[in-house]
């Protein structure tokens, strides 16, 4: 019990632990600073996929200066994806999306070009837009890639449909993006002038279902099970009571390893690399927890289960 106790508590601790380093680790888009000297009026960190969006609205003109952000890429190597973000002129779908896309090629060098999507099985291929696109170009600085264009909008128009995106980059050619998680409704409404930000409805409907189904969830699984477990347990001088102690060993085990793959696949989701020192220090801390302290306390709470208790004749010559 006090092994069982003990480890809990470890575990606790590391969960806040980790959540208040991946949360001090996630930059403001307001505190960054381009390399390229550029300034930015207005800014927004977009809710997936580790995007953020930079921009200056010029009003005479009708034109705006972006700088599109995608955290998260690999630094040691030709990055293995593509980013691209777009404005939909017609609706807030994907096809007819005026995009701009950007990837590193296999010899370094960077591939900043215009793609209007036309269906479904787009490629991604060049092409010219419905609006004019100046200075389009892109950088890949420690581990994010920067598009940075300058946009003519039509007159009277500030609030656009947009959308960001990411995939795989397969010999310098843009494969298909994930249809499923974060890259599903990466999409919204975005007002230049005001900053305002509307996102996909069918988007935000979705997260309040997975809320609901999260809170169901962790009552169910974290309260009603334990507590039922706990009551229909056998008593100790019960026989079948060592059936019960290995499944429940077995069950708090598969748990805690389930736990730790799910903790690394939400590092996939969200395109957070292994090498970062927050996710090394949870793997270590881990490591140790599971494969060390854990196994020595269950050593020392099995031995004082199994060491015999004194008789009171023992005791009693004990005393004298």
């Amino acid at each position: 019990m006090a092994s069982s106790k003990s480890l809990l508590v470890s575990l606790l601790f590391l969960s806040f632990f980790f959540l208040f380093t991946t949360f001090a680790a996630a930059e403001p888009c307001a505190n960054h600073r381009f390399d390229q000297g550029k300034t930015f009026a207005s800014c927004t960190d977009l809710p997936s996929l580790n995007f953020s969006l930079h921009w200056n609205y010029h009003s005479p003109s009708h034109t705006v200066d972006i700088a599109i952000r995608h955290g998260g890429v690999d630094k040691e190597k030709p990055p293995s994806t593509w980013m691209a973000w777009a404005i939909n002129p017609n609706s807030k779908g994907m096809v007819g999306s005026q995009t701009l896309v950007a990837f590193q090629r296999d010899d370094g060098t960077m591939a900043a070009y215009t793609s209007p999507i036309t269906s479904y099985g787009t490629q991604l291929q060049q092409g010219n837009l419905t609006f004019p696109v100046n200075g389009l170009s892109s950088v890949v600085n420690d581990n994010e890639m920067i598009i940075f264009a300058t946009l003519t909008l039509p007159e009277n128009t500030t609030a656009v449909n947009h959308l960001w995106q990411e995939g795989p980059l397969v010999r310098n050619v843009p494969g298909i993006h994930r249809l499923s998680g974060s890259n599903v409704g990466s999409m919204g409404t975005l007002d230049f002038l005001s900053g305002k930000i509307v996102l996909d409805k069918t988007r935000s409907s979705r997260n309040k279902v997975k809320i609901v189904h999260g809170v169901l969830c962790t009552f169910g699984w974290g309260f009603l099970i334990p507590i039922g477990a706990l009551v229909a347990r056998p008593p100790k001088e019960d026989k079948k009571r060592i059936y019960f102690n290995v499944f429940h060993y077995l069950i708090g085990y598969g748990c805690i390893g389930l736990s730790i793959a799910n903790v690394f696949l939400g590092f996939n989701l969200v395109h957070l690399k292994v090498r970062a020192w927050p996710q090394l220090t949870y793997i270590v801390a881990i490591l140790f927890l599971v494969c060390i302290v854990a196994p020595i306390l269950e050593v020392v709470a099995c031995r004082k289960r199994m060491k015999p208790s004194k008789t009171p004749m023992e005791k009693e010559n004990q005393l004298v």
